[in-house]
């Protein structure tokens, strides 16, 4: 069976924080630091790990030969590292024999 982990959301959040128009250092926008400083780090980690895609603001990681609780394990880690959790309520299994997960 082949994991996917589905992220969704953390553009939709960035566009959010830019329109309420907050600049930081050098102009910046805060979304901007935040996918500098917490978002791409987490995918590099995630790179060396796994397949991953990204669409829009989604994205999905594939599993390989790992177990589910192992994708998830390292997932949540990652992400709570910069206190993003996962939305277990969003949890479903897809049809194709492979699941996802909204982060």
């Amino acid at each position: 069976m082949q994991t996917q982990l589905y992220i969704c959301g953390i553009i939709q959040a960035q566009n959010c924080l830019e329109t309420a128009s907050y600049n930081l250092i050098q102009g910046q926008s805060l979304s901007s630091l935040c996918f500098s400083y917490a978002i791409e780090p987490i995918l590099k980690q995630l790179k060396k790990k796994y397949r991953i895609s990204c669409y829009a603001d989604d994205i999905i990681i594939e599993n390989g030969q790992s177990s589910e609780k192992e994708v998830m394990d390292f997932a949540t880690s990652l992400f709570s590292k910069y206190g993003f959790t996962i939305n277990e309520k969003k949890y479903f299994s897809m049809a194709n024999d492979w699941q996802r997960n909204h982060l």
